[in-house]
């Protein structure tokens, strides 16, 4: 999914009026090609109300662990010239 997709999604998960929430941009062009989209995938249902698969995806999305940056040291073989060898 797109960062626009997943942005879509949150909104009508959590939003209790995503239509006053997403404003002016369920009718532009981005709303347009969405709400289909979201409605062909099963995340909405006919009324623009959120589906159980739409609530288990953003669940889901919650649950995702944060990546963790984690320096090692090179072993030895790696600081070694060939020369060394």
């Amino acid at each position: 999914m797109t960062p626009l997709q997943i942005h879509w999604a949150l909104v009508h998960y959590w939003s209790g009026d995503p239509r006053a929430e997403m404003g002016e941009h369920r009718y532009n062009h981005q709303g347009k090609a969405m709400l289909p989209w979201m409605r062909e995938n099963g995340l909405l249902d006919l009324d623009g109300h959120k589906t159980d698969k739409l609530t288990a995806y953003v669940e889901h999305l919650c649950a995702v662990q944060l990546p963790v940056a984690k320096w090692v040291q090179p072993d030895d073989a790696c600081l070694r010239s060939d020369k060394d060898t």
